[in-house]
């Protein structure tokens, strides 16, 4: 297990508990610590959580490499993406195709991230995944 620290820039990761699901946010460049940092901001440190960017150049075989190691044997895991059809989304859903136990949701906000946080102590996986799908459709409102 790695330490994952948002701020750090670092892609290390820690799980700090066993009866919460896993969460891991993956995106294009930056925008997985960046949300990260902004949650910690909101809500504090949060356990089982792990922010791993794709940046321009990276090998995708070691990106997905790096995804598949985040992930806690026999532990429920929510991977949480940017954009459905890019390659975090793809990646991630081969890691799922995988791996038991892993869902894939793709168009990660903060409020989604937030939600699914403070949601997940004692919910299924499936429960947890619906949260992330709905809190996201809800969370864009229109002005004017």
């Amino acid at each position: 297990m790695r330490d994952n620290d948002p701020h750090s820039g670092t892609d290390t990761i820690t799980f700090m508990s066993q009866s919460i699901s896993q969460i891991i946010v993956t995106t294009h460049g930056s925008l997985a610590q960046a949300l990260g940092q902004t949650l910690e901001l909101i809500a504090g440190p949060q356990p089982a959580i792990a922010y791993l960017p794709l940046a321009f150049g990276d090998d995708v075989q070691v990106y997905k490499t790096q995804i598949a190691a985040a992930i806690t044997p026999d532990r429920a895991t929510l991977i949480m993406v940017d954009l459905p059809g890019g390659t975090p989304w793809n990646v991630a859903v081969s890691v799922a195709n995988e791996i038991a136990g892993v869902r894939v949701v793709s168009g990660v906000n903060l409020s989604m991230l937030l939600e699914v946080c403070l949601s997940r102590q004692g919910l299924a996986i499936d429960q947890l995944t619906r949260i992330a799908e709905e809190t996201g459709r809800e969370a864009i409102r229109v002005y004017g």
